[in-house]
Formats: C-alpha cells, structure tokens, sequence
C-alpha cells in the first residue's frame, strides 16, 4: 500500500532544545529539503545567551524561505522540556534563558511559587508542567 500525502504549503519545522536549536524543511510533499541545526552558546551551567539563541532560530528561518518560492508555510514548533526568560514590555530581552538544566531556574520557579498574587498563571507554574519544573 502507497500513501502519499500532500499539505497545502511547505512546512518549517523547529526544535528548540536546550543544547541546539533545530529546523527541518519539507517541502509540501513531505520531502526533506534542508535540515539546519546551531549549538546554543551558553553563559553559565544551563543558562543560554538568549539574544544568541533568538539569532540562530531566525537564520534558521531565513535560510529555509530563501530556498522556497511560496509566500506561505506551514509552522511547528517544539520547545525545550522547561525555560525562563525575562523580557520588558516592549518585548526586549532583558535576562539569559534559564533552563530546565540550571539549579537557579529551579530556584527562580520555587519563589515565584511562594506568590500568592499569581492568578490564573499558576496553573502553569506546577512541577513536571511544560512551561517550569
């Protein structure tokens, strides 16, 4: 039995681990057309440049449409098992990204924990969740 599958668009998939950010693009047939990867530059044990690391993905990104000629993607992304990051308003990053490697992560999620002011956000704040662990 054949089966063959077509998406309407190409799709950009990416991987963003803690050790290397990762993208794959397949063309609308499913097809390997490229793979990029770059190793994270970390600033201390687990704890990633994240100006660096945003850098990397959007190479990444801009390699894969510089190979196409569609306007449109597809886009999946899958993301590290637990991070944090702080940015201001205006979206700047003002912190390295502290991940699921590093103790001060860790510490960072159990006081944010001891807030009583955390709202609907502290459904996400449990240990073994996706965003902190």
């Amino acid at each position: 039995m054949n089966l063959e599958f077509e998406a309407e668009h190409p799709i950009i998939l990416l991987d963003l681990g803690s050790k290397r950010v990762k993208g794959l693009y397949l063309d609308n047939k499913f097809k390997t057309r490229r793979i990029e990867s770059y190793d994270a530059k970390y600033v201390g044990e687990g704890v990633i440049d994240t100006k660096d690391y945003l850098d990397k993905v959007l190479k990444i990104i801009k390699v894969f449409l510089k190979q196409s000629t569609s306007k449109d993607y597809l886009l999946g992304i899958t993301g590290q098992r637990a991070s944090i990051v702080g940015w201001s308003k205006d979206l700047n990053v003002v912190t390295p990204t502290y991940t699921w490697r590093s103790e001060s992560g860790y510490l960072m999620y159990r006081k944010i924990r001891e807030r009583r002011d955390l709202g609907i956000l502290e459904m996400f704040l449990q240990p073994g969740a996706g965003i902190l662990r």
